[in-house]
């Protein structure tokens, strides 16, 4: 466990290398993902290093709010339908209302908020099979390998489903290092793992076809 641990806090770094040596060929997409994995860097970071450990409630907290924001910003524009829009646009809304109520009542930094993990991967996957269902009504299907958002929405699609369960119950997991619970937090190396990977494949194609 503790390789595969090693693994999946390091490999946000790997999209980061790909996207700074393509980094002026990148298309929007690209570069709100690099925007993405830049922001989870930065916690990533201070837990490897051990920097202001005492912050990294506050700074996982904002991060999750900061991703929301990216992945809205992505996939928002990229659908048609009235009614798939209104969803998109109420999820998003509730949940960064009520994750600013929630960090002004309780404070941002009091303790790692994983209700609002939680409601992100829904929402995650919510999102994605609406794309999904946009994108078979077009006449043209763009979500195919070669297209770097395929890659971008599969490895979010892969990893936001199967955590869903270990961030529930994270906070017991972390006081319960005992139970065989801990054994949930394997799930999550491997697809932390895999969806950075696809992040990097993303990028790779999309810098590909424009050398």
């Amino acid at each position: 466990m503790r390789i595969l641990a090693n693994v999946s806090l390091w490999i946000v770094f790997l999209p980061l290398a790909i996207s700074i040596l393509r980094l002026f060929k990148l298309s929007r997409d690209s570069l709100l993902i690099v925007g993405i994995v830049a922001f989870a860097a930065v916690p990533q970071l201070f837990k490897a290093t051990r920097i202001c450990l005492n912050s990294l409630d506050l700074i996982y907290n904002l991060y999750s709010l900061i991703e929301i924001i990216f992945f809205f910003v992505l996939l928002f524009r990229k659908i048609k339908t009235p009614a798939f829009r209104s969803v998109f646009l109420f999820s998003f809304s509730g949940y960064c209302s009520a994750s600013i109520i929630i960090f002004i009542q309780c404070g941002a930094g009091v303790r790692f908020y994983n209700e609002l993990v939680c409601a992100n991967n829904i929402i995650y996957c919510t999102w994605i099979l609406l794309l999904i269902l946009e994108q078979y009504k077009e006449d043209a299907f763009v979500l195919d390998y070669r297209n770097s958002l395929y890659w971008y929405i599969s490895g979010l699609f892969l990893y936001a489903p199967c955590t869903v369960l270990i961030f529930s119950f994270w906070h017991y997991i972390k006081s319960n290092p005992e139970s065989y619970l801990i054994h949930l937090k394997l799930i999550h190396h491997v697809f932390n793992i895999l969806m950075y990977l696809f992040f990097s494949v993303g990028i790779f194609f999309d810098t590909r076809k424009k050398i």
